[in-house]
């Protein structure tokens, strides 16, 4: 005979069977992210004569480019985020870190605009505060199995 569908026990395995919701909010974030890459990628296609009649620096290939490279490196970090593991994680943890790096250097060099350097400490310490929490809640059981701790209690 087969589970009963309402018994708590079946409701318990089908929600054990779910992804933690630390994972969860990280892939969220990170999708996100690859978004606003891949829309960076849309609208400079969009509006490509627009943009180059303006003269729109640092022009309209380096928006191209630059939103398609964003747009990979943060939608292959959730992917790899999504598996169990931690050489994916791994993985999904050198790929945030490569488009944090990819995000300053462009904030530092490329954008010359008076709006991205007022905005330059801010930008550059929350995205770095942001990928460390990231990589901080990939690695979550990780860290408590190393300090011995689980939920605030010694582990035996």
């Amino acid at each position: 005979m087969g589970k009963v569908v309402n018994s708590p026990q079946f409701r318990m395995e089908a929600f054990s069977k779910l992804p933690p919701i630390r994972l969860v909010v990280v892939v969220l974030g990170i999708l996100l992210v690859s978004l606003q890459g891949w829309l960076r990628l849309a609208l400079s296609l969009i509006n490509w004569t627009v943009y180059e009649s303006v003269g729109v620096l640092p022009g309209v290939w380096y928006l191209s480019i630059s939103g398609l490279f964003s747009g990979c490196v943060y939608l292959a970090a959730a992917i790899f985020a999504l598996f169990v593991g931690n050489r994916f994680r791994r993985y999904s943890s050198f790929l945030l870190l490569g488009g944090l790096t990819g995000y300053w250097l462009d904030r530092i060099f490329v954008s010359i605009s008076m709006e991205a350097r007022t905005s330059l400490p801010f930008s550059l310490i929350s995205s770095a505060g942001l990928t460390i929490a990231a990589i901080g809640l990939l690695y979550w059981d990780t860290i408590f199995q190393q300090t011995g701790k689980v939920n605030g209690r010694n582990r035996k």
